[in-house]
């Protein structure tokens, strides 16, 4: 679930009590209560709302189950990524594998390509060693700058990036790996 989604869901909670039990105010009437950008945020949620239980409806239960875990595996990243860039500088972050694709299975690790300058003076068996608190699973590649614009005009680097979802795009990877 997005925070959009979650904040939506939180918005119109605080607003169900008084125009469903007027007599819960002390004075007044419900309409005086909100002005009309409330009233136009409310309508905006609803409609996410509405649109995402359609959504949910027109999947299986498995698809649903799948979909919230490659949500949570992302989410998960994004928080990790912004820990990393605060310690490492800039930084691209991609998904790639069974998750980017969809095609993750309970045992499946999360594959993922860090790159970052960081990693310029460190011997590359040892780079991702030195990467504290990762998500369980995470499977990482670590690479300078220089070595992924190498490494990505790869064949099977550029295959298996297909489906890759960046997470974090600091060094404007994203077109190397879609050009051409």
């Amino acid at each position: 679930m997005s925070s959009r989604l979650r904040f939506c869901v939180g918005y119109l909670d605080k607003m169900y009590v008084t125009p469903r039990y007027p007599d819960a105010l002390v004075e007044g009437v419900p309409y005086e209560r909100y002005t009309r950008e409330e009233a136009e945020e409310a309508f905006d949620c609803a409609r996410l709302i509405i649109n995402w239980v359609k959504g949910v409806f027109t999947m299986s239960i498995d698809e649903v189950i799948r979909q919230r875990a490659m949500e949570r595996v992302i989410e998960e990243l994004r928080s990790y990524a912004e820990k990393l860039r605060r310690r490492l500088g800039k930084l691209t972050m991609i998904l790639y594998g069974s998750y980017a694709r969809g095609d993750f299975n309970l045992w499946s690790d999360i594959d993922v390509i860090i790159v970052s300058e960081h990693f310029k003076s460190k011997d590359f068996v040892v780079r991702c060693v030195e990467l504290e608190n990762a998500p369980p699973r995470l499977e990482p590649i670590c690479w300078t700058p220089e070595e992924s614009v190498k490494a990505l005009t790869k064949p099977w680097w550029r295959e298996a990036l297909r489906y890759g979802i960046f997470i974090t795009d600091d060094y404007k990877l994203n077109k190397v790996v879609h050009q051409g």
